[in-house]
């Protein structure tokens, strides 16, 4: 079999980009032999079953990095020492026949490494938005040199979507949508239910990209026409943005209405329990929750810098700039009009096994 190193993005925990590699391995370990280079030095929740299939994991931890150092003067030394470890993992355990990188413009020293060490497939996989507007010219000129080295050591540039395309490439792509397990994320598994008021879920990071807080105020407008109406976060805490997030929700007597769940919950059963999924992400490239909150038949509330690429047709695009009480009216209405039903969205297109067969393609190409 074909061996297939794949460059993560940090480790492998339930993050939206470690479950795409992770989708990508459930459906084709029987024909790939995978291991995978992380950037952690500990544990992570996917570890024990990608290690079922086979594998090995290779960590390298650039720890905290070094106050005293300019961060680009910092950044430069951990893309040399990537290089090297990269360098090093491919010749000794190794032949590979296809570098799978999936950390963006950074897999520059990856690719450039499998270049040296003639592996003939090497992917370039783009996941997240890459905005440098705003920043000064080192900046941008470090970020147009790893885009022009993805392009000369890359055989192939993909992405879930044409602004993470468009923010990591130079030259030619392929849009590739993100997968999700529609066996896990299907409404006909849980009972339907009637709801008499309106409950919210959002899931992600709680980050201030994600935006919990302007859910949290979508729901005290909410409440004050339907005052057993809840929210439900499903996420891991990051950078101390939960207790902003808390003090809101205590500060507005919303506690009895808003629920916290950790990452690692069943979160299609959570999704069973509610109606609409909110999702007013800052940026996103593709935000995978939206193909599986649709597949469980829920509407989504979007934020409009989404892109496109993950509607189904039940996603409605608003504004952040708007009053948090716009997106409430609009949920209501909906609520009045269809009290929580169910839609049946086609989803098929975004299942694991069909956007496997593409990556697939790839793979054998050469």
């Amino acid at each position: 079999m074909k061996k297939v190193l794949i460059v993560a993005q940090g480790g492998l925990n339930r993050g939206g980009i470690q479950t795409v590699i992770m989708n990508y391995i459930r459906n084709l370990h029987n024909k790939y032999i995978f291991d995978i280079v992380v950037f952690c030095n500990d544990k992570r929740d996917y570890d024990d079953e990608f290690l079922s299939y086979g594998g090995q994991i290779f960590r390298i931890y650039f720890g905290r990095g070094n106050s005293r150092l300019g961060k680009q003067r910092e950044k430069f030394l951990r893309f040399t020492k990537g290089y090297f470890f990269l360098k090093e993992v491919l010749k000794d355990k190794g032949p590979y026949d296809i570098i799978h990188c999936h950390n963006g413009i950074e897999g520059a020293f990856a690719l450039k490494a499998a270049k040296d060490m003639n592996v003939p497939v090497r992917i370039s996989q783009a996941h997240v938005i890459f905005d440098d507007r705003g920043n000064n010219f080192i900046f941008k000129a470090k970020n147009l040199f790893l885009k022009s080295c993805i392009q000369k050591y890359a055989t192939h540039q993909i992405g879930c979507s044409m602004l993470a395309c468009e923010s990591c490439f130079k030259g030619e792509y392929s849009i590739i949508k993100n997968p999700f397990d529609s066996d896990a994320f299907c409404q006909e598994k849980f009972e339907a239910k009637v709801f008499s008021q309106p409950v919210l879920i959002q899931v992600g990071n709680i980050s201030s990209l994600k935006n919990q807080l302007f859910s949290a105020k979508v729901l005290f407008y909410i409440i004050k026409r339907y005052k057993d109406a809840r929210l439900i976060f499903v996420g891991k805490a990051y950078g101390g943005y939960d207790l902003l997030l808390n003090d809101y929700i205590s500060a507005n007597s919303l506690n009895g209405n808003v629920e916290f769940h950790s990452e690692t919950s069943n979160i299609p059963l959570l999704m069973s329990q509610a109606c609409y999924l909110v999702q007013p992400s800052k940026t996103e490239s593709f935000a995978i929750v939206l193909v599986e909150a649709q597949s469980m038949g829920l509407r989504c509330f979007a934020s409009d810098v989404i892109p496109p690429e993950a509607n189904a047709g039940g996603v409605r695009y608003l504004s952040i700039d708007d009053d948090p009480s716009v997106w409430a009216n609009a949920i209501m209405q909906d609520f009045e009009k269809f009290r929580g039903s169910r839609e049946h969205y086609d989803c098929s297109e975004y299942k694991a096994e069909i956007i496997s067969l593409e990556i697939d393609k790839i793979y054998s190409s050469k």
